[in-house]
């Protein structure tokens, strides 16, 4: 059925998104690093860019001023990739929410398959949520995609709290995105088995 719903929806949209949106505030949070586990912003780009990992080296995005990025290393490899981005570069990619200067989302999160169900990308949230509060950010935001059941457990068991539930469709006749968002009465998270 979801494939289906996705094929109908790009016929009269550019693109959609069909999630939840989750916030933490910074002062809230404190990152715990397990043994063995290195979390700490990335600089250059090119540390992304030389994984040996192909889903950490698509993860070397541009340099822009309102972006920041952090890694954790695991026996002194990049095991995992986490991007914020805030104000123009927000705006410019695709931001579809208003946000505060003191406000910045969590774009993107990856960790390498041979890292995976270790906690890594948990930590690196953690870690990553710490430092953009040292950096002035209050309040942080994360798009999820509805149906990924491991990213809201790993999100709640961080701390984030569910806003709210949302669908934005970029319709094709138009040239902004409409956004239609609810409070959810009860959220069950989707099961593993749950399908796109």
């Amino acid at each position: 059925m979801a494939s289906v719903q996705g094929r109908l929806v790009h016929i009269v949209a550019r693109e959609y998104w069909n999630g939840w949106l989750y916030a933490i505030e910074p002062s809230m949070v404190s990152a715990h690093l397990a043994a063995g586990v290195d979390c700490r912003r990335i600089e250059d780009v090119d540390e992304i860019a030389k994984s040996r990992f192909a889903e950490i080296r698509e993860q070397a995005w541009d340099r822009e001023p309102d972006r920041a990025a952090f890694g954790a290393w695991v026996e002194g490899e990049l095991a995992a990739v986490c991007w914020f981005q805030a104000r123009e570069s927000y705006r410019r990619h695709g931001g579809l929410f208003r946000l505060r200067d003191d406000e910045a989302e969590l774009a993107q999160v990856t960790t390498a398959s041979a890292f995976r169900t270790r906690g890594i990308g948990r930590q690196l949230i953690q870690h990553g949520v710490v430092e953009m509060g040292r950096s002035g950010f209050r309040r942080l935001y994360a798009k999820i995609w509805r149906d990924n059941a491991a990213s809201i457990r790993a999100f709640e068991s961080a701390g984030w709290r569910l806003e709210y539930r949302f669908v934005s469709i970029h319709w094709r006749v138009l040239n902004r995105p409409s956004i239609y968002k609810w409070v959810p009465r009860r959220r069950q998270a989707p099961t593993q088995s749950s399908g796109a």
